[in-house]
């Protein structure tokens, strides 16, 4: 950044364009992780607004391009909306000529599932607080057979946009479509700030659908039947979704059912997956937080939580319900690349993290076992990077080697201290002698546990 747009943009900081207060800064270099975040804001607000000045004085073209970027992130997609975004409204009933260009001639919901489709123009629907029924009818199938539309948001008002649907029974576990809020085979989508009830699931993903570059953030969920579905077998590509602070409690069977051996670039943070207590909600004997099926790859949850997966299974059966779970099979690939970081996962039925997965790294996770439950970590395989991890073995194993090779580092616990299980000796790494738990602890200190 050149001295003269420096100078030039301390003079304009001086004088109040910004802030009256504000003192010379070096809005300098090309990252927001600056000493000084605010002020850095500040500038990079400033020139997204004016950057022919900022040309003016000195700036670059990249650098401009740049800040531009930085300035574009920092915006909440739910708030605030790009230049010439079109804006639509809708009501329980709709208002005034029910044009849907205002609030105050808000379209009705029941009209909404029929027009959405006809925008190709980047826009916003905002639905106003109420309470809104769900039915077939008004289920909201979100289609692009050209993969070309713009952005367009579906954003409520905050809690007071409830949806609403018949699925308090759970009687129609097979259909995860049923009684949802939205189907989704399309791409650019922003969709958030509302709550939802007694649903089939609030986003259901057919295996037919292509869907990129989709963010779903601030959803309340209660009483459902699964949450978001990405459908078994799918063969189509899902790519760029982002999932931020989503949470779900009392569902039937899957938090998150996360699948598809073109399905890449997932990112889940700030969640809670809380299937309910078994005692007063029903689950299926597979209850599971986030499942990840089919080869999947480049999966990142972070600071996000997995609660009471625990199954509802016949008496006598094998314990089922896991807080996270990864599978390569039965029905082809495995997932790949997947980074969980400052993930807890509590109160499962079988794993707190039953993982078959290649390239997966654990940064400082938390599995805690508050009722009888078979293993906190079950690892099957492959070979697993674990950080720092949180055990409880009050009620089962601390960690069950299925033929894998299981790397600890910043243990603050030996191998010595740690339950162990070893099974599956004919697996390559068992037979390689790799298959164990090697750990080095904080101090440096190496331990292992190698399994014959």
């Amino acid at each position: 950044m050149s001295k003269l747009f420096l100078a030039a943009l301390a003079a304009t900081l001086s004088v109040g364009f910004i802030s009256s207060s504000a003192q010379a800064f070096p809005c300098s270099g090309y990252s927001v992780k600056h000493a000084d975040q605010a002020r850095y804001a500040e500038c990079a607000a400033y020139v997204v607004k004016n950057p022919t000045w900022a040309k003016a004085h000195g700036a670059s073209d990249e650098l401009i391009a740049k800040l531009i970027a930085e300035a574009n992130a920092r915006l909440d997609p739910l708030v605030s909306d790009a230049a010439g975004t079109t804006q639509y409204f809708v009501s329980q009933t709709g208002s005034g000529n029910f044009s849907g260009t205002s609030a105050g001639n808000a379209l009705p919901w029941n009209k909404l599932a029929g027009f959405i489709n006809t925008i190709n123009v980047p826009a916003r629907v905002t639905i106003l607080s109420g309470t809104y029924t769900l039915s077939r009818a008004t289920q909201l199938a979100l289609t692009d057979k050209t993969q070309s539309k713009p952005l367009l948001k579906i954003v409520g008002s905050g809690v007071n946009t409830v949806f609403v649907g018949d699925y308090t029974a759970f009687a129609d576990v097979t259909q995860p479509n049923y009684r949802s809020l939205f189907q989704i085979s399309r791409s650019n989508l922003v969709l958030g700030n509302f709550s939802i009830h007694n649903a089939g699931s609030v986003i259901y993903v057919p295996n037919t659908a292509t869907t990129k570059n989709v963010l779903v953030k601030n959803v309340v969920a209660n009483d459902m039947g699964y949450g978001i579905v990405f459908f078994r077998n799918g063969s189509k590509v899902i790519d760029y979704w982002t999932i931020d602070n989503f949470h779900i409690q009392n569902y039937y069977e899957y938090g998150f059912r996360l699948n598809g051996k073109n399905t890449t670039n997932i990112t889940i943070k700030n969640s809670v997956f809380d299937a309910g207590p078994i005692e007063k909600v029903p689950h299926d004997c597979f209850v599971v937080g986030v499942e990840i099926n089919e080869g999947p790859k480049n999966i990142t949850i972070s600071d996000t939580k997995v609660i009471n997966n625990f199954g509802g299974c016949a008496a006598g059966a094998y314990q089922q319900g896991d807080g996270i779970e990864a599978s390569d099979g039965p029905y082809g690939g495995f997932p790949d690349n997947i980074l969980l970081k400052n993930v807890t996962s509590i109160g499962n039925g079988d794993g707190s993290f039953d993982l078959k997965a290649t390239n997966v790294t654990l940064d400082h996770p938390v599995a805690i076992i508050s009722r009888p439950q078979h293993y906190a970590y079950r690892l099957w395989h492959y070979t697993y990077n674990l950080i720092d991890p949180t055990y409880d073995s009050s009620h089962g194993h601390d960690i069950q080697v299925m033929g894998a090779e299981i790397k600890i580092v910043q243990s603050q616990t030996p191998v010595s201290k740690l339950f162990i299980g070893c099974e599956l000796k004919s697996d390559p790494l068992y037979v390689a002698g790799r298959a164990g738990v090697f750990v080095t602890s904080v101090s440096g200190a190496v331990s292992a546990k190698v399994c014959k």
